[in-house]
């Protein structure tokens, strides 16, 4: 060990030959240092240039620290560090093995972290996929139960067409729930009944379909009104015939169920994405 002056304020500095390379900071003036041998191979200390300022990367676990405070001053030490930034000591060993401790169990919470969100991401996007295929099913039903629905309406339509012709002529005025009817306006009506039901069934149908596509894209938007849909089109069914509220009670209620886990997974995944954003904006900005 040998003891050099500072070129800037002669504080006295104890170097060895194995610091010859690195940089050292002197304690009476803040001075980095670069420790060097000279050409007469004899060790010197010479002004160190200002290290270009970088980015620090961020714990891998935020809230965990991966230093460990400088014995001399109480400074931050970091793994890559030899020499402590605020007094110039050298690190020891026990300070290395500390910072490489913390730096291992951030590590370790960081993977635990990671792993614990990508359990939570993937229950959202089973949610939500569930939720998309409850709008397929919605789609299969409104189409299969208009093709059923539709083909009995236009059955008792033809037995009342059938009826009206072979009782009235189409100018004759009857008279059905004291209101009157000219014949052929009754029998125009029935088909536009018949008309109806398969429109409705059909085009609710292929709303559900354009929705289960669009869920693909945009899962919330779509899910919300996927089930705006299907609670109006319950409400007005029961409206017209209260006992059909009653009708498939089990099937609708599960398919209400998921359509709001599916909106709730939709949120929570857009929540979790405002927060990395939110996230990546701070780290850039300590950088």
């Amino acid at each position: 060990m040998q003891s050099l002056a500072c070129p800037t304020c002669a504080h006295a500095i104890q170097v060895s030959d194995e610091l010859v390379g690195r940089v050292a900071r002197c304690r009476g003036c803040q001075s980095r240092l670069a420790i060097r041998r000279d050409e007469g191979g004899t060790l010197a200390l010479v002004l160190a240039a200002a290290p270009a300022l970088a980015p620090q990367p961020r714990s891998p676990a935020a809230g965990h620290s991966t230093s460990a405070p400088c014995p001399a001053c109480g400074a931050a030490l970091q793994t890559s560090d030899t020499f402590c930034s605020g007094c110039g000591a050298p690190v020891s060993a026990e300070s290395r093995m500390a910072i490489e401790a913390r730096a291992a169990e951030a590590e370790r919470l960081a993977r635990r972290r990671g792993a614990r969100q990508k359990v939570e991401k993937s229950d959202r996007t089973r949610r939500v996929r569930r939720a998309a295929k409850v709008i397929l099913w919605l789609g299969i039903m409104f189409c299969l139960g208009g093709l059923a629905l539709g083909f009995l309406t236009k059955r008792e339509a033809e037995k009342a067409r059938e009826a009206l012709s072979e009782s009235y002529e189409p100018e004759e005025v009857i008279e059905i729930e004291g209101e009157e009817w000219v014949v052929r306006d009754l029998l125009a009506q029935i088909d536009l009944e018949v008309a109806l039901v398969f429109g409705i069934h059909f085009g609710l149908a292929a709303l559900m379909f354009g929705l289960y596509f669009w869920a693909r894209r945009a899962p919330l938007p779509a899910t919300i009104t996927a089930l705006s849909v299907y609670l109006v089109v319950q409400v007005g069914s029961a409206i017209v015939e209260p006992k059909s509220l009653l009708q498939g009670l089990l099937f609708k209620a599960i398919a209400v169920a998921f359509l709001i886990g599916g909106i709730r997974a939709a949120l929570a995944e857009r929540a979790a994405e405002a927060a990395d954003e939110r996230r990546l904006a701070r780290e850039r900005a300590r950088a």
